[in-house]
């Protein structure tokens, strides 16, 4: 926690990081309308098991502006709920961390890869982005696969919907 907070007595945790600021676009040309920010920051946590030596694997996470789209007042969708879960095997669980646009925008999710320096990890067999951790089925997806084997991504309501099975530190993009 780089002594910015007290930790916590619950364990295992989790660690949040939150950039608030202003950024300048006014140096980069009107015409160029979208615009890309990134941070590659190393490393994950070695106690990751879906993923092949996870120490050594930066973080990388960026988001898009589109200044033409729409140059004033959009913002990125929230969550209602923090996107950190701790899961108890063998219970079917249903996730939906509440994600809304202030604006009233249109959001859908689906699963996507852990990414490094930009490009996608090294998932350990038989883990993938659409299978990143161990649930009733892995490596099956749904379709064919019917709950609760599989995991089901319902991208409109945002529910995501699985059994986990064993004990596992993954990343879930």
């Amino acid at each position: 926690n780089c002594n910015t907070r007290t930790p916590g007595t619950f364990q295992p945790g989790t660690e949040r990081y939150i950039f608030r600021g202003n950024i300048n676009l006014a140096a980069i040309p009107a015409a160029c309308c979208q615009v890309r920010l990134s941070i590659n920051s190393c490393c994950r946590n070695a106690a990751i098991t879906t993923i092949t030596n996870p120490g050594s694997i930066s973080f990388f996470s960026m988001l898009t502006i589109d200044r033409c789209l729409n140059p004033v007042g959009n913002s990125s969708p929230r969550f209602a709920l923090p996107p950190d879960v701790l899961l108890k095997p063998g219970l079917d669980m249903l996730v939906n961390n509440g994600v809304f646009d202030d604006e009233g925008d249109s959001i859908s999710i689906n699963l996507g890869p852990a990414l490094s320096n930009g490009n996608p990890v090294p998932y350990a067999s038989p883990y993938s982005a659409t299978a990143p951790f161990s649930y009733l089925g892995v490596p099956g997806q749904s379709p064919p696969l019917l709950a609760p084997s599989g995991i089901q991504v319902f991208p409109l309501s945002g529910d995501v919907r699985f059994r986990p099975q064993g004990a596992f530190v993954s990343n879930l993009v």
